[in-house]
């Protein structure tokens, strides 16, 4: 796991525009994500990327401004530090996936799998997480303000020291900060 210092340094640089975010992504960086699945510190920004298979890909301190990633499998994927403002992201598949001090503003995120994942010390402004499935998620230390989780799975989901002003959805007064539901139960087809 690279240093979160090291994560929230990078998504600081690129939030303040010491790293410049391009219009446009580098051909060269799109072909050598999908030959190696690895491309750390690459521009990738607008790219399609939709449906693509990127398991355990690595896209540590990225630049994904705006790209297409709806409906890709992003299971286990490393993008600590990477930009993915206003990315497409729905229906992507980010179980496992480490988000530490990534720039997700105005992500849509509804409906999406985010099992175990780790969001940690991430800026998740305006978020959309409606319906998203959350369970056993690291939210910690994360800028929420203003994210919307009605609807949302929360079971075993770690909100400890996050900024919840204006989020939805959510209760920012409970003590623990870590919310725990419970499982939606199981319905028995034999039952009717």
């Amino acid at each position: 796991k690279m240093n979160r210092r090291l994560y929230f340094c990078c998504a600081l640089f690129v939030q303040l525009g010491i790293i410049p975010a391009a219009d446009a992504y580098s051909p060269a960086d799109l072909k050598t994500l999908l030959a190696t699945s690895k491309c750390v510190g690459c521009d990738l920004s607008g790219a399609d990327l939709s449906r693509k298979q990127l398991v355990n890909a690595d896209l540590q301190a990225a630049n994904l401004v705006g790209a297409n990633l709806t409906g890709a499998n992003l299971t286990g994927a490393k993008l600590g530090g990477a930009n993915l403002t206003g990315a497409k992201l729905g229906g992507a598949n980010l179980t496992g996936a480490v988000l530490q001090a990534a720039s997700l503003i105005d992500v849509n995120f509804a409906g999406t799998n985010l099992t175990r994942t780790d969001f940690s010390y991430a800026n998740l402004v305006n978020t959309n997480f409606r319906s998203a499935i959350l369970s056993n998620t690291d939210l910690a230390g994360a800028n929420l303000a203003l994210a919307d989780f009605t609807g949302a799975n929360l079971s075993s989901t770690s909100l400890t020291s996050a900024n919840l002003v204006g989020a939805k959805g959510i209760n920012p007064s409970s003590p623990a900060r870590t919310i725990v539901t419970p499982a939606p139960a199981q319905q028995n087809d034999s039952i009717r």
